[in-house]
């Protein structure tokens, strides 16, 4: 699992939650932070050791990013 995001990845995890397609944000949070999303009647996120790290009925990405402690970051920085 990654520590740091850059704010243009930031911007395509947002996007992947608002086209609300299963498969895109599976795919998009694994690629880019490392976060396992399982769907459900919504969908819930775990980091790469199983915890569980939030769902989105109840947490914005924000609030998961913040969970599994990833960064976002300028994109010049990485």
């Amino acid at each position: 699992m990654v520590d740091k995001i850059t704010e243009d990845e930031y911007q395509e995890l947002l996007d992947a939650v608002e086209e609300r397609r299963p498969e895109l944000i599976i795919e998009t949070f694994e690629k880019l932070t490392g976060i396992v999303v399982k769907p459900y009647t919504g969908y819930q996120f775990f980091d790469a050791a199983g915890n569980y790290l939030g769902d989105d009925n109840w947490n914005d990405i924000d609030e998961i990013l913040k969970e599994a402690e990833i960064e976002v970051i300028p994109d010049e920085n990485l």
